[in-house]
This record gives C-alpha cells, structure tokens and sequence, in this order.
C-alpha cells in the first residue's frame, strides 16, 4: 500500500438515516473474521482479525460551508467507503461530497454502497424519481480534475430492503468488499463457523442439565468414581470445561497429533525399508496385501509435516505395484490386485493405490520430473480398472468386479472411491483422461452418500451394506461425514443442513463413550 490507513471505513450517510448507519459501524467493527483468512495478503494489506476502526461522522455539518479538516483527514486515512443508499442520503450535499472527494483521493473502486430504502438507478423517472437512493457521485465517474463527469457507472450495492440481501448477506458483501476477498468464500467460510457454533452450543446445552446434573458432573470432574464418570469425565475435557483438572490446549492436541502421525510414518517406513510388505511375505509363500500396502502408502504420502526425502523410498512400491504380474489380466481386461492371500480382485486396494499416487503427484518435489509421466499413466491405467468396480451410473461402487446389481454397491468401496477421487482433484489429475468426468463422478459419489443415508437409525448413517436393514456401521459413518465435509470444502458439493446438524450431534455424542466401548464389531443401532 502506498499509505498506512488508520480506518478500514468510512461511513457517509444522511445524518436522518442514523441508526441505519449505527447499525452498519456496529456490525463491521463487531464482525470476527474467519481464522483461514487472517493474515492473507490482498490488494488492501493483509487481512486482520477484526475490521477496526471504522468512521464514522456523529456531527451535523448543517451550515458548514465545505467539508471540514477531520472529515477530510478520515477520508484519506480510511481504505474504503461505505455509502448508506437512501432518497435522503441521495439529496445529502454532504453525502455526495464525501463520495465524490474520496473517488478524488484514486479510490473509486473502494466505493461499497448499501441500499437501506428507496430505489436504484430511477432519478429520470417522472413518477418514481424522488425514490432516488443513490446519491450522483455514487453514479457518476470521477474525473482528472476530481470532478464529477456525466460518464454513468451501475454501482454494485448490498440491499437491506424487505425480500432482498436481508442483514446477514448484506453486512457480508460489505465486508468481503472491504477485505477484497470474494462474497461465496467469505459466505462459505461464515457458514461453516455458524455450523460449527450451532454444534458446540448444542454440545454445551446437553451438558447443562439442572443443578443437580451440574453437582453430578463437577463430582465426576473431581476424580469421584460415580456411574458414567469416565464418560463424564471425557465430555468435559472435549468441551475444554474442566474445572478441577487440566483440560490441554488446542496446541497440546495438535502436537500430540502431529506426534501420532510422526509414529505412523515412522512404523509405513520402517516396514517399508524392511520389506516386510514384499520379501517377507514371499519367503512364506504368501503374496503381497496391496490392500494394506495401497492404505499404508496413502496414509504416510498425505501426512502434511512429513518431508520428502522422508517419503521418497516409498515411490518405489507403487512403482512395484505395476511390475509385470502384478494386476490381474483377464481377457485383455485390468482387474486390479489380488487381496491378501486370497485368489480374487476387488475394488478397495485400487482405491488405495489411486490415492496414493495422487497424493504423490500433489506434493510439490516429491516425485522427480523425470519420472512424473510414469506416475501420471500408472494414475491413467488405476481409474481405467476402477471402470470394472462401476458398472452403472448411480454413483455407487462395488467392492467386487461384474457386480451389475445396484443395490450391492458397498458403502466402503464408495467413500474410498470419493477419497481417491478428492485426492485426484487435489493433484490436478484427471479420470479415465477426463477432468470433466473426475468432477462426474465427484458428484454421483456424493449425491449416491446422500440417498443412502438412514436417518431412521440411532444414531442414524450408513449401513456397510445396502442389503443391511436394521444396522450401521459407525466407524464408516464416522469416515463418511469427513469425506463429505471434504466434498464440500475442496469441490464445492454441499451438504444439507439437516445432515450436518446429525453429524454434528453424532460427533459431540463421542465424547460420553468410555473406553469400554463395544469395538468387536463395527455395526452399532437398530431402526
């Protein structure tokens, strides 16, 4: 910037459109960003936590001959101008001013209009021109001298008035404007936080109870050994509400979960280096699981704090998982690789495997350039045998080739194939050649996950099998609500409301489960 500003806005309005502009000042300064846009740098500087301060003019300026020093001295401190839009603002002498000598300043595409009343673009109407809302510096170019032309402009304008933006979208149009970020991320961004806010505060409601469940908990917080009190115990560290033991810190969790992902690595690579996936398993007469192998190998390569040269060595197993003999031929048809020690294909380890090579591919240095193209056309070759394991266009993936019946599609071979997918679109890669048919099918995973939720169940989510009737598979549900939340995030597939708000139950639900929780079986709820 070629100034520091002191103001992130000013506000011009009609000194009778008051509260209108109150309400305006009180909302942006009030207005939390989100933390992912904190400190990105845009044509404005770089983003801050709050929109503070923000002018905005209290004095009545009736008799004053021009603007006076201050306000003048706020125009040019301020990076934008926000305009209350009403037939008074538009008659305002001192509104037009203001508009009209911060376009002076070079700042004409800093103009951010907010229409309260009135009507747009209508001052040649006989009949309805005295609606008016846009004052003329606001519709007018300004020129070299600082003057107004008669070169019009259509002003872009947030709308508070009934059946229009309404309160929330108009004060984030303003907001995305000021910031110079664009309106869907910063909605889309607001919209996630919202959900998240409702979860928390659902999560906190169930925990107040009365005040004889508050003496219960805080009994249990203490260490007392009460019925349930494990599970109490761990509901109240999730809500970080201890009030009798430490509770860890966001960046305690993070460490401690960068540190299990450094223990993961460390076992993929060490198993890796000892060729226990391979040499081992061949001195026993027993073939190589690239189902393990494809899950171990996508795992490690989409660990975000690993390095290359950590990861490197493990470019050479799927480089194996293409050496002749390897896939299964049949008739001049791929059909992926055996599982196990068994005789047969399925569609999982070719899931794996696509992931893994897409999250090679989309680490930045990891695979050389000269070997770039070899792993592109071992990508090419996957989602070609993944044809094999989608025989119909309903969205749904079979765990076994030739399956052609719908309703055997497997709810685990489908989110693997939505994570491979996701990971491809990460990468840049296309599908089958196509990226126009990766985003296809992107979209039928999805909306197949959706028509084949159960919300009848408790708690409701996916069966392992279609065929299942009376039981869900609560570690696969688990798995499917993060892809989905992925889906959404990276690919721009919503999901609905009600669906996140089951989620959301589900996931605080967690935190109640003690370590005795039955884990002998994945499948948990009866209709």
């Amino acid at each position: 910037m070629p100034r520091a500003y002191r103001y992130w806005a000013f506000i011009s309005y009609s000194h009778r459109d008051a509260a209108s502009a109150e309400w305006v000042h009180d909302a942006l300064e009030r207005y939390a960003v989100p933390r992912r846009l904190v400190g990105r740098e845009t044509t404005v500087g770089p983003i801050p936590k709050k929109l503070y301060p923000i002018f905005r003019d209290r004095d009545e300026l009736a008799g004053a001959a021009e603007l006076g020093e201050r306000l003048r001295l706020a125009l040019e401190e301020a990076r934008s101008l926000v305009v209350i839009c009403s037939p008074r603002s538009a008659r305002s002498k001192w509104v037009n001013e203001e508009v009209r000598a911060f376009k002076a300043l070079g700042r004409e595409d800093r103009v951010f209009s907010l229409i309260i009343d009135g009507e747009p673009n209508v001052d040649g109407d006989a009949e309805i021109g005295h609606l008016e809302c846009f004052p003329l510096a606001v519709r007018r170019r300004i020129g070299e001298g600082g003057q107004l032309t008669d070169d019009p402009i259509e002003p872009l304008a947030a709308d508070l008035r009934d059946g229009k933006d309404g309160k929330a979208n108009a004060k984030l149009k303003l907001v995305a404007g000021i910031l110079g970020v664009g309106f869907d991320e910063l909605r889309q961004r607001e919209r996630q936080r919202q959900r998240w806010a409702r979860a928390r505060s659902g999560a906190t409601a169930g925990a107040a109870l009365g005040a004889a469940a508050i003496a219960y908990v805080a009994m249990a917080d203490q260490g007392a050994r009460v019925p349930a009190g494990d599970g109490i115990r761990a509901f109240v560290d999730r809500l970080e509400l201890s009030r009798f033991r430490p509770v860890h810190a966001d960046r305690e969790v993070g460490e401690t979960a960068a540190a299990l992902r450094a223990q993961h690595l460390r076992r993929v690579l060490r198993e890796a280096e000892e060729n226990k996936w391979g040499a081992d398993r061949a001195r026993a007469g027993v073939r190589t699981d690239w189902w393990a192998v494809g899950q171990a190998l996508a795992s490690a390569l989409r660990v975000p704090d690993a390095t290359n040269e950590q990861l490197r060595p493990l470019l050479q197993w799927l480089r194996r998982a293409f050496e002749p003999g390897a896939i299964v031929e049949s008739k001049g048809r791929l059909f992926g690789w055996l599982v196990g020690h068994t005789t047969f294909t399925a569609g999982l380890p070719v899931s794996w495997i696509a992931s893994a090579i897409a999250a090679a591919l989309a680490r930045p240095g990891l695979v050389p350039d000269a070997e770039r193209a070899w792993f592109e056309r071992a990508f090419e070759t996957t989602t070609q045998i993944t044809t094999v394991y989608r025989p119909t266009e309903s969205g749904g993936w079979n765990s076994v080739p030739r399956q052609e019946d719908v309703h055997s599609a497997s709810t685990y071979a489908t989110i693997l194939a939505l994570f491979a997918l996701l990971d491809a679109r990460r990468a840049g890669l296309p599908w089958e050649g196509s990226v126009a048919t990766r985003d296809r099918l992107l979209g039928e995973t999805v909306g197949w996950l959706l028509r084949h939720y159960d919300a009848r169940l408790s708690p409701p989510g996916w069966r392992a099998a279609v065929e299942d009737r009376d039981l869900i598979a609560d570690g696969l549900t688990l798995q499917i609500y993060g892809g989905l939340l992925r889906a959404e995030e990276e690919a721009g597939l919503p999901v609905p409301d009600e669906l996140i708000r089951r989620m959301s139950e589900h996931v605080a639900s967690l935190s109640t489960r003690t370590f005795d929780f039955p884990s002998s079986s994945t499948r948990v709820g009866r209709v």
